[in-house]
């Protein structure tokens, strides 16, 4: 009879966060956008209408632009114009994250239960570290992370597909070097992975992997050679970081990042210290097995982390950053430093590249480790997979451990639906006062009122005073 009743709140609950899935895919379709989109899109519609790369564009992100430029390019053979294109785009978006997302689900339910390996793929579904849509390069880069280490887990799990795993896994590493040079960081790790655990199929696995790494990598440079000099090809990746938001010294870069960290120790710190004086008291014999008394010290600290971020967010003060929920995701991935130490494969598949990733971007990128921090994410479903395969009688930490994951989702989801970020990463909910956007790119789409305001003014501007073919070169302060 319990058992009846459980599956059917399950069966409930499943239905309503996919239905919370379904309308913050509405949201995401049509409000906002901000100039992290903006950029995206105009880099992908440059690329489609002939831009080449390192000699027309310098931008630093241009690199990951070609799933934009692809689409855009389809968009306009098919609709012979850019209205609706943003609408379009994060459509686009949309699907290859639920396929990113199913990709995942059949792959962790090979080794861990339905529901947990359901959460897990729901919240690589939720997640946007910039809070946008479209496939630009923070988006491709989790997705493309994820992918690699779902094709390694497959192969792990003893798939005869080895050349097709292999070489998906090869082909979605080199997409993510795309979004982060610094990436090649990881490759190493990937390639420790492949000896430690794929055994008899290591040299194989690792003849194709890097194979694939190495042809796409020749064939990109090659192309680029096709259309200029050598010469001109590596003055166009030097220029591309003389960009005034990337050009920064490592000592101010570093002093930048600890500011960001500084700002979550103490929170960090409360939550761990509440959650020890919770268990102390309320559950009796938590510590005579320390290792679980940690574990237990540590998944309430992370909830009460969960409740802050919510404060936080929910705050209606102006100058709060909607991005990653640091405290979290650092306590949950300094976690697995200890829960993972008998978990050999999710350490080196999931836990070590992840952490490795970050590390990466943060030598590169601009936006701070309130995005980057979102780069954590296969690490700690990694700590959330480890967890839920602890076995025990003891009924207050199997829900405790499940708590975490499912009130992670939730937070997740919260963000992806409710959240609106705005242009430099503020947060707005969804009832701001809004502009339709009546033409253009992004018609169809509701912005804050002014930018719609003044997208559509402009738009009159353009339609009266420009005329067809004519090429006009626009300069802001924004």
């Amino acid at each position: 009879m319990m058992a009846g009743r459980k599956k059917i709140f399950q069966g409930i609950f499943i239905v309503l966060l996919l239905g919370i899935c379904m309308i913050s895919c509405v949201k995401a379709l049509i409000l906002e956008f901000n100039i992290d989109e903006q950029y995206a899109i105009s880099l992908g519609y440059r690329m489609a209408n002939g831009d080449k790369m390192f000699l027309d564009m310098w931008e630093p992100h241009q690199t990951s632009g070609f799933v934009c430029a692809i689409f855009t390019k389809l968009f306009l053979i098919l609709a012979g114009g850019v209205e609706g294109l943003v609408v379009f785009l994060r459509l686009i978006g949309i699907i290859l994250q639920i396929v990113v997302s199913i990709f995942l689900f059949f792959t962790l339910k090979k080794s861990y239960s339905k529901e947990m390996s359901f959460y897990c793929a729901l919240s690589v579904f939720a997640l946007l570290p910039k809070g946008i849509q479209v496939a630009e390069f923070s988006n491709l880069f989790i997705w493309s992370m994820v992918c690699t280490m779902a094709c390694l887990w497959n192969l792990y799990m003893g798939s005869k597909k080895v050349r097709t795993y292999s070489i998906l896994a090869g082909v979605f590493t080199c997409v993510s070097i795309l979004c982060y040079p610094s990436f090649l960081i990881v490759v190493p790790f990937y390639v420790i992975a492949i000896f430690k655990l794929l055994g008899d199929d290591a040299k194989r696995t690792m003849i194709y992997f890097m194979g694939t790494c190495i042809v796409m990598g020749m064939a990109y440079i090659g192309y680029f050679l096709l259309h200029m000099s050598v010469s001109e090809f590596l003055f166009g990746i030097k220029q591309m970081m003389t960009d005034g938001a990337h050009d920064v010294d490592v000592m101010e870069r570093c002093l930048f990042y600890l500011e960001e960290l500084g700002l979550i120790v103490l929170p960090s710190l409360v939550c761990v210290a509440i959650a020890y004086v919770i268990v102390k008291i309320f559950v009796k014999n938590a510590f005579l097995e320390k290792r679980k008394g940690f574990i237990m010290v540590i998944c309430i600290a992370l909830l009460l982390s969960i409740v802050y971020q919510l404060v936080v967010w929910l705050n209606p003060s102006d100058g709060v950053y909607m991005h990653t929920p640091l405290s979290f995701y650092f306590i949950a991935y300094g976690m697995g430093f200890f829960c993972l130490k008998n978990e050999k494969a999710l350490k080196w598949i999931y836990f070590i590249p992840a952490g490795v990733g970050f590390f990466a971007a943060l030598l590169l990128t601009n936006t701070g480790i309130r995005v980057t921090g979102s780069y954590l994410l296969p690490g700690i479903l990694a700590v959330f997979c480890a967890l839920s395969s602890v076995k025990t009688d003891e009924k207050i930490f199997t829900y405790i451990n499940k708590g975490v994951a499912v009130a992670f989702l939730l937070l997740v989801l919260f963000q992806r639906t409710y959240l609106v970020c705005e242009t430099g990463g503020y947060k707005e909910d969804i009832f701001y006062v809004k502009q339709k956007a009546l033409s253009g790119s992004a018609e169809n789409v509701y912005c804050r009122w002014l930018d719609g305001t003044k997208y559509n003014e402009a738009a009159k501007v353009f339609d009266e005073y420009v005329e067809e073919d004519i090429a006009v070169l626009c300069v802001s302060y924004n």
